[in-house]
């Protein structure tokens, strides 16, 4: 499970929040569903209104299932894929040489050191 204290690149925080919204929005249509109520009577906005809410309701459900995700886990990948190829850029064109970057070294100044954590994550959804 992802650490609850954990930091995330500024794109995968977008994800993240896509995704839960994505999530209780589809939630939010499987209960109206539910009731005998058609979609199409409702406007996006009420549907999005009421996602909202659910979100704020079962916010740690949402954010876990978006986390979980592949699309989640596959920006997660590329901001990491990206990082390295800078670093690895950045260190060839060095002016003081050509340090030698290792795999762990690349790991450890990861896109995640730059990005955003679970609070500041809570605090972007509307």
């Amino acid at each position: 499970m992802v650490a609850a204290n954990q930091v995330y690149h500024s794109k995968v925080v977008h994800a993240i929040q896509a995704m839960a919204m994505f999530e209780a929005k589809k939630a939010v249509k499987r209960q109206l569903q539910a009731e005998r109520k058609k979609i199409s009577w409702y406007l996006p906005r009420d549907i999005t209104i009421m996602a909202n809410a659910l979100l704020e309701e079962r916010w740690d459900q949402f954010i876990a299932k978006a986390k979980a995700s592949a699309v989640v886990q596959e920006v997660r990948e590329e901001c990491e894929r990206r990082e390295r190829r800078r670093l690895e850029r950045k260190s060839k064109h060095s002016i003081y040489g050509s340090p030698q970057l290792t795999r762990v070294s690349v790991e450890r100044i990861s896109c995640s050191q730059r990005g955003i954590d679970d609070q500041r994550l809570r605090q972007g959804i509307h």
